[in-house]
């Protein structure tokens, strides 16, 4: 399974790369949305992990310029944000399917990619 990691923070970004490369996925990397949004269209990721405080492009406009792309129809946008439920809304209306609360647990990481590679066709 492919999975993009996408979040300003570069420590923050390389310790989740890490943790999905030890799950035994392949990872790339992104700093920012424009980079992201170049990435995810030659990497086609079935899963982007995608911080939503970003400068520049925000996760939300990644996820949703994204969304129309018809090569990533089947990818699956999770939300990495600092907030809690009281943005689900936002998330939901933009496009992803599932949100990680900062600082992210490994272990729901890991459940959570589990799950979903269930459902992975390529």
């Amino acid at each position: 399974m492919r999975i993009l990691v996408v979040d300003d923070n570069e420590a923050a970004a390389k310790t989740i790369g890490w943790a999905v490369e030890a799950f035994g996925y392949e990872m790339q990397l992104a700093h920012d949305g424009l980079e992201a949004i170049k990435l995810a269209t030659t990497f086609r990721p079935h899963v982007m992990l995608l911080d939503i405080t970003m400068p520049g492009m925000n996760g939300y406009e990644v996820c949703r310029q994204l969304r129309q792309k018809a090569a990533l129809q089947h990818t699956v946008f999770v939300a990495q944000t600092g907030w809690g439920s009281e943005h689900q809304r936002l998330l939901k209306e933009a496009g992803f399917r599932h949100h990680l609360l900062k600082p992210i647990s490994i272990e729901v990481l890991q459940d959570l990619l589990s799950s979903i590679a269930e459902t992975v066709e390529d």
